[in-house]
């Protein structure tokens, strides 16, 4: 299993167990306060971690989730594009950036907003 955490202590790098991958099907993460939070979805499909407030998100090529009180759900992610990176806004609000546009969460579905480049 490839994968793993680090952390930088004692002037180096170093790897932190508690965060170790249980299995394939598994991805262990660190919570906004650095406590141990498992949730079933492969290690390998995980492409972002974002800590808003007590609330994370994490993002697949293919879905966004949100992981709350170590609760994975789905934000029913529509779009056949991939996910490139998701934001969330100070009053937490996430958005998506894809290659195709920028899309804002408006529970209880996605959004795409209109961009301008005067």
């Amino acid at each position: 299993m490839a994968g793993g955490w680090s952390e930088w202590r004692e002037d180096r790098w170093q790897s932190t167990p508690a965060l170790a991958p249980k299995d394939e099907a598994s991805f262990t993460f660190p919570d906004a306060q650095g406590r141990p939070v498992s949730v079933r979805t492969p290690l390998q499909t995980v492409r972002q971690v974002v800590h808003a407030g007590p609330t994370t998100y994490l993002t697949t090529p293919d879905e966004v989730f949100v992981v709350s009180s170590g609760k994975l759900d789905s934000l029913a992610w529509p779009n056949r594009v991939p996910v490139n990176q998701l934001a969330v806004s100070p009053t937490g609000v996430p958005y998506v950036a894809t290659e195709t546009g920028l899309h804002q969460w408006t529970a209880p579905g996605w959004k795409t907003i209109r961009v301008a480049d005067e």
